[in-house]
């Protein structure tokens, strides 16, 4: 629990106008897809200048800025909570905000598809809690994980599949089907599968990880057993050369 390196920033400045330096502060980070508002992470990993990224379309009820207000309240409520600054697709280096969002309109990734999420609008949240950083972006997960890590080399420490939901929980696609577009982006990446990888009871584990150990956490709906797995050291290898990356 203690491997998993501190990001080196933890500059205050990143809360003004300060270019974020993504480049030290995404290798290394904790990667939530699918998250919905949930604090457990940050309050179970906490490391100085660490980078929490969520990313979640949040396609539920309400207006666009409804869910922006919702967010920007919860993580105002998170403990240690000292500020945030709204980001939008230059700060993270992105053209637009379609490079995070329209996985599901790709030809390839149709047949795997439950339904199309409905339009809504993303946004972007960077906040500082305690000595940790939470990027929160209303966005769609698989298409955040190859814009922010596969298309740039950078790769998360840890990955959490809690609920990511499919069908009535709101997913478009069930993280759990070998070979789906959530499978297929984990391979592209150029280095490889992120080292750990936390799951609950809805998500079986990768036959890459193996069981590393197991923790008890309080969550904010539910008391639930999360298991950590670490990756096998012969999976850490590079992107099969049979899957193509995108350009």
């Amino acid at each position: 629990m203690n491997s998993f390196p501190p990001t080196p920033t933890s500059d205050p400045d990143l809360l003004g106008q300060a270019p974020i330096p993504w480049s030290e502060m995404l290798p290394g980070c904790f990667y939530y897809p699918c998250c919905r508002l949930d604090p457990w992470p940050v309050r179970t990993f906490p490391r100085p200048g660490r980078l929490f990224v969520y990313a979640d379309y949040l396609n539920e009820t309400g207006t666009d800025q409804e869910r922006k207000d919702r967010v920007r309240t919860w993580l105002e409520g998170l403990p240690g909570f000292r500020g945030l600054r709204e980001v939008g697709p230059a700060d993270l280096g992105f053209p637009d905000w379609s490079i995070a969002t329209d996985t599901w309109k790709r030809p390839e990734c149709q047949p795997w598809g439950h339904a199309q999420p409905d339009a809504v609008q993303p946004f972007g949240f960077l906040a500082g809690i305690g000595e940790s950083w939470l990027l929160y972006l209303a966005t769609e997960a698989i298409a955040t994980y190859e814009a922010l890590f596969v298309a740039t080399g950078h790769r998360p420490d840890l990955v959490a599949l809690i609920q990511p939901g499919f069908g009535l929980g709101g997913g478009w696609v069930d993280f759990r089907n070998p070979g789906n577009p959530w499978d297929q982006a984990l391979q592209r990446h150029p280095k490889g599968l992120p080292p750990h990888l936390v799951t609950n009871r809805y998500c079986h584990h990768y036959p890459a990880w193996d069981t590393q150990g197991r923790m008890h956490v309080l969550r904010t709906w539910d008391e639930d057993e999360l298991t950590l797995w670490s990756l096998h050291p012969a999976a850490d290898r590079p992107h099969r050369p049979g899957l193509r990356r995108r350009a």
